[in-house]
């Protein structure tokens, strides 16, 4: 199985903690069409293509511990949530197990984590964050096998209090 990146673009609400280095967050991202490839396991040696979407919703909690440095400020933020697949084949032979292997849709269970910094220019800041959405999948009876999902992200806060 062979999968390409794809763009991704989410929103989160980050609420301040009062006299505390603690955030709590709600937020989602949204994975665009991927294409991968597929290899079909029943011996057929059948190959497929796919798309694939994704969008993961979760609760975090946001780590600032250390105070402002000038306008920089690092962070680590945790937590958990569900994510959702949708997969769709154009050119999916009959007989094979692709369908099996991805019904048109799955939602699991995730752990969020990740790091970031923030560039503060008063009530704006530029965010930079690598996260990782971590959840597991069955592969076979009784079996199961990490997911990592990971994101580059890229964005703008406006603080409103």
């Amino acid at each position: 199985d062979d999968r390409d990146g794809s763009l991704a673009f989410g929103h989160a609400a980050d609420f301040g903690v009062p006299l505390s280095p603690l955030n709590v967050r709600v937020g989602f991202d949204y994975v665009t069409a991927s294409e991968f490839t597929y290899g079909d396991t029943t011996g057929a040696d059948l190959e497929a293509t796919g798309e694939q979407t994704m969008l993961a919703i979760t609760g975090d909690v946001i780590l600032r511990p250390i105070p402002k440095l000038l306008i920089v400020q690092p962070y680590f933020l945790a937590g958990a949530g569900v994510k959702r697949y949708d997969f769709s084949f154009a050119d999916a032979a009959e007989g094979s197990d692709i369908e099996e292997a991805f019904p048109e849709s799955e939602t699991d269970f995730t752990v969020h984590a990740g790091v970031g910094i923030d560039l503060g220019l008063g009530p704006i800041a530029l965010i930079a964050e690598l996260s990782d959405y971590i959840s597991w999948y069955e592969t076979g009876e009784d079996e199961s096998e990490m997911q990592n999902d990971l994101f580059l992200m890229a964005g703008v806060r406006l603080g409103l209090f």
